[in-house]
């Protein structure tokens, strides 16, 4: 038995998880071993130290301030899960929408200045989605970060005119070369 291993049981010797046949082997390694023989005597001096300690009740406040501090992270990892699932859901919605119309547009456009354009077009609409996430961040982090409600006008205000400058970008006129 390595020395490592025979560490890991004399833990759980002295926890009371050690099953008979590993206790054996312990023993057998402790009878060969001089320096776990050392780190079982020092191991066991501990425990006694310990066995005869008093167990101690954490003060109230502490406990409910761990509680609080506890169910505070509960909430900000349940709300950062659920934007995370929306930030997800409006890029697989973006491209449900975007790719088959740009199939469409590069199969009947057969003038590579269409083709252009149409690429221009999604790449615009890309930039756009991503800003339109970075905002809806910017809105979560509002929410979440210490409850500022002031700033959610505006975040939701720069939503409002992201959406306008795609609806311009969507019905923009066609530029001539």
């Amino acid at each position: 038995m390595q020395c490592l291993h025979a560490s890991e049981l004399m833990s759980l010797k002295l926890d009371g998880l050690l099953d008979e046949p590993d206790e054996c082997r312990l023993k057998v390694h402790l009878t060969r071993c001089p320096a776990c023989q050392n780190h079982w005597a020092h191991l066991s001096r501990v425990e006694a130290l310990f066995a005869d300690a008093p167990a101690l009740v954490p003060p109230p406040v502490l406990q409910r301030n761990i509680m609080a501090a506890v169910q505070q992270k509960s909430r900000l990892t349940g709300i950062w899960r659920r934007s995370s699932l929306l930030a997800l859901g409006m890029i697989l919605a973006t491209l449900a929408l975007i790719v088959p119309v740009m199939l469409v547009i590069m199969s009947v456009a057969t003038d590579p200045m269409v083709v252009q354009q149409a690429v221009g077009n999604l790449v615009r609409l890309t930039g756009l989605a991503r800003s339109l996430s970075g905002a809806l961040v910017l809105v979560l982090r509002a929410l979440v970060g210490g409850m500022n409600w002031v700033l959610l006008p505006g975040c939701l205000a720069l939503v409002m005119g992201m959406l306008l400058v795609w609806w311009y970008l969507l019905h923009m006129p066609k530029a001539r070369a």
